[in-house]
């Protein structure tokens, strides 16, 4: 399956959201690009951030930042400033006031999985966004903050509801954003913050976007106080290694639970794992193997986490997806449907067939692959490829793509299945993958057990 396809209907932060069709009706959104009338008036504590070699390099990433205490502290999402995080050498930090030069910041904390990072400055400001701790209702009117091509912009929406998985908390709010935005305060009429700019949701059931709750962004602010100068740059990356090793602990437990068993287009089964996961059937737009003539037959049921988290522009971590396309043949030859089912299974995901350039994981270099026939614990004769990468700065932790063709039809129809898991042990990718391909098999055939 192709990775771009399965991740199109995922929460991205690239300033990442989400979307339902009710949404569509509450006009969602003034132009994201359109200048916030009285941005003079919180530009001074609204700053852009940016990441790069020094203040005069072109920026590598970027986004919005706020001052939440007048003593030079800032909130900004996380992904927007991983690049310094994790490659102190090449990166810094700088934020800059329209109209006044750039200054460097330093971190003052961080929280990778719900994508916040608190920044210090050495300047003191007039004021600060006062963080709202009154409970949000639902239709209630927001407005996204931030900047687009280096001009002050609003989005305007309404709170639409508090979702959560496992190991985040986000906010779905009836708004569109745009790259630059990610970090920006998201505020109610009185001009409290409600939230942070985390992502763009394009999932087909639910639009809008994704923010982090303020009192989230409350805690952590109480937590790092009082303020210091900021993290080393081992404290930091010790910070990240941490909160991600106790995230995949979470969504390991999480996986473990066996809530349910389910037919696949009613002949082949699989146990339903994770109590975040949420699956669609994917339209015929969305399925890569056309076939007008109906020669054969392809239904695609996606499932991914309801939220993901990013530690920069390029890719997911802590975080697993995977889809099930089965197929039926109608009028192919013998040889025909076997190359439609081998298109389908050999189809690369697109990171597994190019170098990583995420400065989180490794640096230019590709996944390692093995390709082998087995026999499931159903006794299912399965295709089985599985490819893995480690992460550099963070050795415990690897990501994995995994494919499997059933080399049997049954009641006509075979199976090619995929999976993605980001930031796990190899323990725990082992486990998982193991546990998600042996659950694959016949509707009519028992639970064999956990």
């Amino acid at each position: 399956m192709n990775a771009e396809k399965t991740h199109s209907l995922r929460l991205r932060i690239v300033m990442s959201v989400w979307v339902t069709s009710f949404l569509l009706s509450m006009n969602v959104v003034a132009k994201a690009e359109a200048d916030l009338e009285d941005a003079s008036a919180l530009s001074p504590i609204v700053p852009i951030v940016t990441v790069g070699g020094d203040a005069r390099s072109l920026a590598v990433s970027g986004g919005t930042a706020f001052v939440v205490s007048k003593d030079g502290v800032l909130a900004t999402a996380y992904h927007s400033i991983s690049d310094a995080v994790m490659r102190p050498d090449k990166y810094k930090i700088f934020v800059t006031i329209p109209g006044k030069a750039s200054m460097h910041a330093k971190v003052l904390s961080l929280d990778v999985i719900n994508d916040l990072a608190l920044l210090k400055v050495n300047l003191s400001f007039s004021r600060e966004l006062k963080l709202r701790q009154a409970p949000l209702v639902k239709g209630e009117s927001l407005s996204s903050i931030g900047y687009s091509s280096y001009k002050l912009s609003r989005a305007e929406g309404k709170f639409v509801e508090t979702i959560a998985d496992a190991i985040r908390l986000g906010l779905l709010v009836s708004a569109s954003v745009v790259p630059g935005m990610s970090g920006g305060p998201v505020l109610d009429t009185n001009g409290e913050v409600v939230g942070i700019n985390k992502a763009i949701s394009v999932d087909p059931t639910h639009i809008g976007l994704i923010a982090v709750s303020s009192w989230t962004l409350a805690l952590m602010v109480q937590k790092a106080k009082p303020f210091k100068d900021g993290l080393s740059v081992l404290e930091s990356q010790n910070l990240v290694q941490k909160q991600l090793l106790a995230a995949e602990k979470s969504l390991l437990a999480d996986w473990r639970k066996i809530h349910r068993q389910d037919s696949l287009q009613s002949v082949w089964a699989v146990d339903r794992r994770g109590s975040s996961v949420y699956c669609h059937m994917a339209t015929h737009d969305e399925i890569d193997w056309q076939d007008t003539g109906k020669q054969f037959d392809a239904k695609v049921e996606r499932c991914a986490l309801l939220l993901t988290t990013n530690q920069d522009c390029e890719g997911p971590i802590a975080d697993y997806w995977f889809t099930y396309s089965s197929f039926s043949n109608n009028t192919l030859s013998d040889s025909e449907y076997s190359a439609v089912l081998i298109k389908a299974y050999e189809q690369p995901a697109n990171d597994v067939s190019k170098p990583i350039r995420s400065k989180l994981k490794k640096d230019g270099t590709t996944y390692t692959c093995r390709n082998e026939t087995i026999v499931n614990k159903a006794g299912v004769p399965l295709r089985f490829s599985e490819c893995t990468r480690p992460y550099p700065q963070i050795p415990l932790l690897m990501d994995a793509q995994v494919k499997v063709l059933t080399e049997i039809p049954h009641g006509r129809k075979q199976l090619v299945a995929a999976m993605g898991l980001y930031g796990f042990r190899p323990e725990s990718i082992r486990e998982m993958v193991t546990s998600w391909r042996d659950s694959i098999r016949p509707n009519d055939k028992p639970l064999s057990g956990k």
